[in-house]
């Protein structure tokens, strides 16, 4: 537990031991606090009416306070409104994501969710009433918030597919999420309004987290791994500028490497002008670029020759 914070030791109370652990309690919490755990640590209800009264703690939900005058950062708001909603309380929906680190932290109310929660209208928290299974809970630097799995079926009710498409991207990037046991526990929570955008986005996933296009991605990638090469990514996002990225077929990341997987379609005029505008604008980002012509029915010859040019620009 963190040792109290020096903004904080200006709280006296009539017991000095309750205070320090009070203090540790809120330095714990990114500086929040509730009235049970000030209680809790033996803070008497006339000296909280007092602190109060004195500015020394400073009210941010009902029964939360912060301490002192310190200003809260965003996980202290997201501490307060777990602590605001009650016991078996957890982060979820977009505010787990960023919690997580799988999206930007947005503004607006914050999503808790727990098996005991009643709706309610307007306020700064969004309460969801859900059971949450033991796989569902997790806890991010000691913040109760929804696992990675369960904020994903979670986000799915709420976001666009694609805020769903750059949170998967993400888990997968952070190597948080197990695709196998995203698709399992999905599959025990049928019904739900985002069952099927995150269907969409689970079929273009792999177990093991590569997103495939094509089945000749699919037999090239395995080739690639069997001849003992590097792993490629499979359609990851490659930035171009900001706020601009392309998702090549595969990625070598540290030599710079893209490999595009031309099926038929690739010959036609319109695509192959797409192909050169797209291609200059990776080498334009510091991209080296392979294109190999693939067919659904090519023979391991074609696949073991693709492999062995990929093999020498690698060692280049």
């Amino acid at each position: 537990m963190l040792q109290p914070a020096r903004h904080c030791q200006g709280m006296s109370s009539s017991d000095p031991t309750a205070s320090r652990k009070a203090l540790a309690v809120a330095d714990s919490q990114a500086g929040v606090v509730s009235r049970l755990q000030l209680i809790g640590a033996g803070v008497s209800g006339t000296s909280i009416s007092r602190w109060v009264a004195a500015g020394r703690l400073q009210r941010v939900h009902r029964g939360v306070y912060t301490v002192g005058h310190r200003r809260l950062a965003r996980e202290g708001f997201w501490w307060a409104a777990v602590l605001a909603a009650g016991p078996q309380v957890w982060l979820s929906h977009f505010a787990a994501a960023a919690a997580w680190g799988l999206l930007r932290p947005r503004a607006g109310r914050i999503d808790v969710v727990g098996p005991h929660l009643t709706a309610r209208r307007g306020g700064p928290i969004r309460r969801h009433r859900s059971p949450l299974a033991a796989e569902d809970r997790a806890e991010r630097d000691g913040l109760p918030v929804t696992s990675v799995i369960r904020t994903i079926i979670d986000l799915a009710d709420v976001a666009t597919e694609r805020q769903l498409a750059e949170a998967l991207d993400q888990a997968l990037l952070m190597n948080l999420l197990d695709v196998g046991a995203l698709r399992r526990r999905a599959a025990q929570m049928p019904g739900r309004r985002g069952a099927r955008p995150l269907a969409r986005a689970l079929a273009r996933l792999s177990d093991d987290g590569d997103e495939f296009l094509s089945d000749a991605e699919r037999r090239v990638r395995d080739a690639i791994v069997e001849a003992g090469l590097t792993r490629p990514e499979a359609n990851p996002r490659v930035p171009t500028g900001p706020g601009t990225w392309i998702r090549p077929d595969l990625v070598w990341r540290e030599p710079g490497l893209v490999v595009e997987l031309d099926g038929p379609h690739h010959l036609m005029p319109n695509q192959r002008l797409l192909d050169r505008e797209r291609d200059a604008v990776l080498r334009a980002a510091g991209q080296r670029i392979l294109r190999f012509p693939v067919t659904a029915d090519m023979g391991s010859a074609q696949i073991a020759a693709i492999v062995t040019t990929i093999g020498q620009a690698l060692d280049r």
